[in-house]
């Protein structure tokens, strides 16, 4: 694994071990939005394989939840709403892409959201 800025590679499971390791977990020094690459290799009872094309993964979660929107105004005219908007706090490492915004139908207690 590289440093997440395109460094040397390291050792995740070092050479010494016998391991049939399939997965692996990395526990620290991971900084989230860095873009770390990875490859692998193995070996048998003749030697060690060449190592696998190399893959890419970003240390990113879920972003946070937002506040709550919050009404601003009302257009009875124009039956228009206007609400304002937060934006995420922590965006778990990526960019944020899209935002979902959903309605109730206004009838009951009940109704659904769309």
């Amino acid at each position: 694994m590289d440093d997440g800025q395109s460094g040397e590679f390291t050792s995740v499971q070092g050479f010494a071990t016998n391991s049939l390791l399939k997965t692996a977990a990395i526990t620290s020094g991971i900084i989230k939005g860095r873009e770390y690459r990875l490859r692998y290799r193995v070996k048998n009872a003749i030697g060690w394989s060449g190592y696998s094309a190399e893959t890419i993964i970003l240390a990113a979660s879920v972003p946070d939840n937002q506040e709550r929107p919050e009404f601003v105004s009302f257009d009875n005219t124009a039956d228009t709403m206007v609400l304002q908007l937060y934006r995420s706090t922590d965006n778990g490492g990526a960019p944020i892409t899209e935002y979902e915004l959903e309605v109730d139908e206004g009838d009951d207690f009940n109704s659904a959201f769309h």
